[in-house]
C-alpha cells in the first residue's frame, strides 16, 4: 500500500485487535496489561488511513495498489512498440502518420514529465532529501 498523494509508504490506519489479555483493574476504568497473547490484528477496505508524510485521509482501498495497473501499463507498452515499428518500417497508412507521429511525440514528453514527476516524489520521501543533489525551479 502507499499514499495515492505522494507515493509514501508509511501510513497510519485503524486497527482492530482481538485476542487473550491479562489486565489488572485499578477502578475508574483504569486498568494494567499484564499479557497478551496471540492477538490478531484486523482492517478492511474501509478501514481510515492517514499519511503522515502528507497529510493525506481516506480509507485503506484508496491506498491498495490496483492489481490490474501493471497489465494494463504491460499492455499500452506493448502497443505502442507496435506503432513505433510500424512507424520506421513505413507500413503505417499516411492518413494516420503524422497523427501518429504526433501522438508518439506526445506520450515521449509525457514519459519525462513522469521521469521528473518521480525524482521530485522521491526527493520529497528520502529522509535525508537535503542532501540530494537534485534542485527544481518551477
Amino acid at each position: 500500500m502507499q499514499c495515492p498523494d505522494c507515493g509514501g509508504n508509511k501510513l497510519k490506519i485503524d486497527v482492530v485487535f482481538a485476542g487473550s489479555v491479562s489486565c489488572r483493574f485499578h477502578g475508574d476504568e483504569a486498568f494494567e496489561l499484564c499479557e497478551a497473547t496471540e492477538l490478531d490484528s484486523h482492517w478492511h477496505d474501509d478501514s481510515a488511513c492517514h499519511c503522515p508524510g502528507c497529510g493525506w485521509r481516506g480509507q485503506v482501498r484508496d491506498a491498495k495498489p490496483n492489481e490490474h495497473d501493471g497489465d494494463l501499463v504491460q499492455s499500452i507498452e506493448s502497443d505502442l512498440q507496435v506503432l513505433q515499428r510500424e512507424l520506421k518500417s513505413g507500413t503505417c497508412p499516411e492518413s494516420v502518420e503524422v497523427p501518429l507521429r504526433n501522438l508518439m511525440e506526445s506520450v515521449r514528453a509525457l514519459r519525462l514529465q513522469v521521469a521528473l514527476l518521480e525524482r521530485i516524489k522521491s526527493s520529497r520521501i528520502s529522509d535525508d532529501s537535503s542532501q540530494s543533489g537534485d534542485t527544481v525551479f518551477f
